[in-house]
């Protein structure tokens, strides 16, 4: 199948009405001082102050905890980004929360002139690995199903990788195919929208993707339940 798979999230996701739960959860997690400070950042941000600084919760020695945070963030609020930053001090560390990158927040992304305390490293670059904007709702694999004639697994992939841009080893697969064959087998890509790949197909030649569908886990070599062939004899004749 050409179909794309559906990647719209549950409208529960984004409901508004969901906004006081976040913050009561995130009160839980972090305090009634966090909570009023993430209270007054998502107010500027919701009447659209695209110039609306970082803010930097309570110092958090607790790495676990830390990660407990991040994960409430990209679950609640998609639209905002978290980093962890130091103290001039070298010890302390706490978390960053800025406006994601895009239409209302390319400004202000480093947090220069914000009104965190001092002694905080606000001006350091945010983590890029945040930057790219991911639906937490969907699987960060894209499994789909290739299809080749008289081509062998690597070429097919390399002219796919350099029609999008992408090395060969950005490509999971199981085991190789044949290449005086017409064949087809599961291939795996990280974080890559299917419309990107499903694009291609009028422009292949000898090569189809299709059956796609957003999974947890890449495949890896020799994850195999076996091959199925079908063989065709040509001119062969019965008596």
């Amino acid at each position: 199948s050409f179909d794309l798979p559906d990647e719209r999230a549950d409208t529960d996701d984004e409901a508004e009405a969901d906004l006081p739960r976040a913050l009561e959860s995130f009160r839980l997690l972090c305090g009634d001082a966090d909570c009023e400070v993430l209270r007054g950042f998502l107010s500027s941000v919701s009447e659209g102050d695209s110039d609306v600084s970082p803010i930097i919760l309570s110092p958090d020695a607790d790495k676990a905890h830390r990660l407990e945070v991040h994960d409430f963030f990209k679950r609640n609020f998609i639209f905002l980004v978290t980093d962890t930053v130091e103290h001039s001090d070298g010890v302390q560390r706490c978390i960053r929360v800025r406006l994601r990158s895009g239409p209302r927040g390319r400004r202000n992304r480093t947090g220069i002139g914000s009104s965190e305390p001092s002694g905080w490293r606000d001006d350091r670059p945010f983590d890029s690995r945040g930057s790219v904007t991911w639906p937490y709702h969907l699987g960060k694999f894209l499994r789909f199903h290739l299809y080749k004639e008289n081509k062998d697994t690597q070429e097919a992939l390399r002219v796919i990788g350099k029609m999008l841009g992408l090395q060969p080893r950005s490509f999971r697969i199981a085991g190789t195919k044949d290449k005086r064959a017409i064949t087809t087998q599961q291939v795996t890509l990280f974080k890559v929208h299917a419309s990107r790949l499903a694009a291609l197909n009028n422009k292949l030649t000898g090569i189809k993707v299709g059956d796609f569908n957003y999974v947890k886990e890449g495949l890896v070599l020799g994850q195999l339940m076996g091959n199925r062939f079908t063989i065709t004899l040509r001119w062969m004749f019965s008596l």
